[in-house]
C-alpha cells in the first residue's frame, strides 16, 4: 500500500510539474508575442507622426496664406508677383493617412494581449476617437473643397495650382465678398486642423512613450 501510494504521490508531483511547465512556456510565449506586437505598434505610430507632422505643416502654410492675403485686402496693397505664391498656398489640402493596420490586426487578436491596462486603454482611445476625430473632420473640409474650387476658379487660372495662383483680374478678386469670405472660412478650417493635429502629436507621442517604458521592462 505504502509503495502504491508512493507512485500516486510521483505521478502527481509530475502532472503538476509538467502543467506549470506548460503555463511558463505558454506565459513565455504570450510575453514574446506581446512585446513583437509593441514594437510594430510603436513602428506604426512613428509612421503616423511623420504624417501628423507633415499635415500640420500643411495647413499652417495655408492659414498662414490666407492671414496675409486677407490683410492685403484689408491695405488694399496693390498686386506684386510675390502674391501668386500665396494665392497658390491659401488652396493646400492634405489627407491624413494613419496606419491602422497594426491596432486591427491587435484588436482582431483581443486586446488582452497587451496586459499593461493603461497601455491598453491608451491604444484604444488614440485608434477610437483621436484618429476617428482627425479624419472625420479632414473629411469635412474636403466634402468642402470642390465648392472652394469653383470660388478659386472665378478668379484665377488653375494650370499651377498649389505652385502659385495668378488672378485673372486682381482688382474684382479684392472686392468680392464671397472671395473673403471664403478666406475666412479656410483660415479658420486649417487653424482647427493645426489644431487637431497638434492635440494627435501629444496623443501619439504619448503612447509610444507608454511603449517604451513597457518594453524597458523586459
Amino acid at each position: 500500500m505504502l509503495y502504491a501510494i508512493g507512485e500516486i504521490f510521483l505521478v502527481v508531483i509530475g502532472i503538476i510539474i509538467a502543467v506549470n511547465i506548460n503555463n511558463w512556456n505558454e506565459q513565455r510565449k504570450a510575453k514574446t508575442q506581446e512585446i513583437k506586437t509593441l514594437k510594430e505598434l510603436k513602428s506604426a505610430l512613428q509612421a503616423d507622426l511623420v504624417d501628423i507632422e507633415f499635415n500640420i505643416n500643411w495647413h499652417e502654410s495655408a492659414r498662414n496664406a490666407c492671414e496675409i492675403i486677407l490683410e492685403v485686402i484689408d491695405k488694399k496693397i496693390p498686386y506684386t508677383d510675390s502674391l501668386a505664391y500665396h494665392f497658390g498656398s491659401m488652396t493646400r489640402f492634405s489627407q491624413f493617412l494613419p496606419d491602422l493596420g497594426t491596432y486591427e490586426t491587435i484588436k482582431a487578436s483581443g486586446l488582452g494581449l497587451i496586459t499593461n491596462d493603461s497601455l491598453r486603454l491608451e491604444a484604444a482611445h488614440y485608434y477610437e476617437n483621436d484618429i476617428k476625430h482627425a479624419l472625420g473632420y479632414e473629411a469635412i473640409n474636403r466634402s468642402l473643397f470642390p465648392l472652394n474650387m469653383e470660388i478659386y476658379r472665378k478668379h484665377f487660372y488653375v494650370q499651377e495650382l498649389l505652385n502659385s495662383g495668378i488672378p485673372k483680374n486682381y482688382d474684382a478678386l479684392i472686392n468680392d465678398d464671397v472671395f473673403i469670405s471664403y478666406l475666412f472660412e479656410t483660415k479658420g478650417l486649417r487653424e482647427n486642423e493645426v489644431r487637431i493635429f497638434s492635440d494627435l502629436v501629444v496623443k501619439c507621442k504619448g503612447l509610444i512613450n507608454l511603449i517604451d517604458q513597457e518594453l524597458k521592462k523586459e
